[in-house]
């Protein structure tokens, strides 16, 4: 899972977080989403994730510990990951 509550960029696998790191987004409206693409600096040449994602979640507002625990868990059994 990763995610961004305004000031932090989060990654989570399996339930664990692996790594966290301040970051200043630009979440603006008139940007485009682009999943699984990135730079790693500037003028580099971009990045692309190369595996299949089974779902992908949006929420509008940072979750609660407690509320990402409730989402890795309901994923891991709908997609029947242990």
């Amino acid at each position: 899972m990763h995610s961004y509550d305004g000031e932090q960029v989060s990654v989570r696998v399996n339930g664990e977080s692996l790594a966290s790191e301040s970051a200043d987004l630009d979440l603006g409206t008139s940007r485009d989403i682009q999943l699984g693409r990135w730079e790693r600096t500037p003028g580099d040449p971009h990045w692309y994730f190369d595996g299949q994602m089974a779902e992908v979640l949006i929420f509008d507002q940072s979750l609660a510990i407690e509320d990402i625990e409730n989402v890795e868990s309901y994923l891991n059994t709908k997609y029947q990951i242990y």
